[in-house]
């Protein structure tokens, strides 16, 4: 892809993988080409885009083949457990329920 291809630039990047994502999901693939960035460009954004939970992606099955790829969402994970925000280990509010504050 040349730089003419570009929609965006690198600055805007992450914004714009983003917004493509809360528009439907998409595979590597639909993303540089709608945003005319490498690879190499947007992978590495999107894996930051999910260590910050702000995507996620899920393994498909290509149609009439045994190869995989991964499509991208917006938003974390679903399945994903994620940390208490109550201060409790996760394993354990999961077992029991969020942490009770003491009456005041």
């Amino acid at each position: 892809m040349s730089r003419q291809d570009r929609k965006v630039s690198i600055d805007e990047l992450d914004g714009a993988i983003e917004e493509l994502l809360k528009a439907g999901s998409r595979s590597v693939t639909d993303i540089t080409r709608a945003l005319g960035w490498s690879t190499r460009a947007v992978c590495p954004r999107l894996e930051q885009l999910e260590l910050e939970q702000r995507a996620h992606r899920v393994r498909v099955r290509l149609p009439n083949s045994p190869t995989t790829c991964y499509h991208w969402h917006a938003g974390p994970d679903p399945d994903q457990v994620l940390p208490s925000l109550d201060g409790r280990d996760p394993l354990v509010a999961a077992l029991f329920g969020p942490a009770r504050r003491a009456a005041a």
